[in-house]
């Protein structure tokens, strides 16, 4: 049975996120061409990243620390070919590639040698976790009787349609009815359930994915973050307006708590304007930043928020103890910078300690 837990946050937390530097991954001193553009990112257990380009047949593979970096896959339909790499996914030494143009996933092993591809049909949106079996969950779009209105889909290890669920009510074929938003974060818990976090709402859902339950519900009734609940309202953004908060990723550690990115506008965003010489009309600066990341840690089972920490820099994914920011270099490339992320309990008495 489901059950919808308004999350408590205390006047004062116990703990607090505490943000220190770790590789930047970037075109200086790498031989081989650099992404063009960021589609997606992963990071292996071991500290290698994958990095997808948008609209590539290929993939990047960054060593840990950044220094060396290799490109694996080429345009085609065969073995280790791909037409363009969706989502590329770890699961312990292998990764999982979703090829949306060719409706594939191919399993790569240790050697980046293909030990497995199976039939995708499924139109990708925003994620993908891989469950203990290799079977899979997507958040996507299964256009047939018994899976269209659902948004996360899961899969078996053969590709097999398993099972639908989280259904938009109302969002199809009610004429004038709402576009209801589709995107979804995904993570995984240590009993293999699915999270799903809502891009556009502060709530945070627990699926069982084999039964197609939702187990848990856990809301954030907070004023700084209006939920949309259409996804064709506008988020307008300008020199008078910020940014609208969005939830930007999720992630679940070893002890079973949530962390959460949530994208807020940064207290600058206003200088991120300036004056077209063309027009006199405002225009924003490339390369300003114009959000933050607020990192919250949440542990479901007590329905509380542990940590709510503001971090000036625009994640852009997390994982359990890391987090990522993006910018461009001089030239237009993508530039990637890893950080370390740690909870500390909070003496509210005389600072912070570990």
């Amino acid at each position: 049975m489901q059950v919808e837990t308004v999350l408590h946050e205390d006047p004062q937390l116990p703990y607090a996120v505490e943000i220190s530097p770790g590789s930047v991954l970037a075109p200086q001193g790498i031989e081989d061409d650099w992404v063009a553009s960021f589609g997606d990112i992963d990071v292996m257990k071991d500290g290698r990243v994958l990095i997808a380009e948008m609209f590539s047949d290929r993939f990047l593979i960054v060593s840990p620390g950044g220094k060396e970096a290799r490109w694996v896959g080429r345009g085609g339909a065969g073995p280790g070919e791909y037409g363009f790499v969706r989502l590329v996914r770890s699961d312990g030494d292998r990764i999982h590639v979703f090829d949306q143009t060719n409706a594939r996933r191919t399993v790569l092993d240790e050697d980046l040698n293909v030990v497995h591809s199976n039939p995708m049909f499924v139109q990708l949106q925003f994620d993908g976790v891989i469950l203990g079996d290799s079977a899979y969950v997507v958040n996507g779009t299964l256009n047939t009787p018994d899976q269209i209105g659902y948004v996360l889909h899961l899969f078996d290890a053969e590709g097999g349609a398993m099972r639908s669920f989280d259904e938009l009510p109302g969002a199809y074929g009610v004429p004038g009815g709402p576009i209801a938003p589709k995107d979804r974060w995904l993570a995984t818990d240590r009993a293999g359930r699915v999270w799903s976090a809502r891009r556009q709402e502060y709530r945070i859902d627990l699926w069982n994915p084999w039964t197609g339950i939702r187990e848990l519900s856990l809301v954030r009734m907070a004023d700084w973050f209006p939920a949309r609940l259409d996804a064709a309202e506008a988020e307008p953004w300008g020199p008078d307006t910020p940014g609208q908060p969005w939830v930007s990723d999720i992630a679940a550690d070893a002890d079973g708590r949530l962390w959460l990115a949530v994208s807020v506008a940064s207290p600058e965003w206003a200088e991120c304007f300036g004056e077209s010489p063309e027009s006199g009309a405002a225009e924003y600066i490339e390369g300003c930043v114009l959000f933050d990341t607020l990192v919250e840690v949440i542990d479901p089972v007590a329905g509380r928020v542990l940590a709510s920490t503001r971090l000036p820099h625009h994640f852009w994914s997390i994982w359990e103890g890391l987090g990522l920011s993006g910018g461009y270099d001089e030239f237009g490339f993508p530039t990637f910078q890893l950080w370390n992320l740690q909870l500390n309990e909070t003496n509210h008495e005389g600072g912070e300690q570990c």
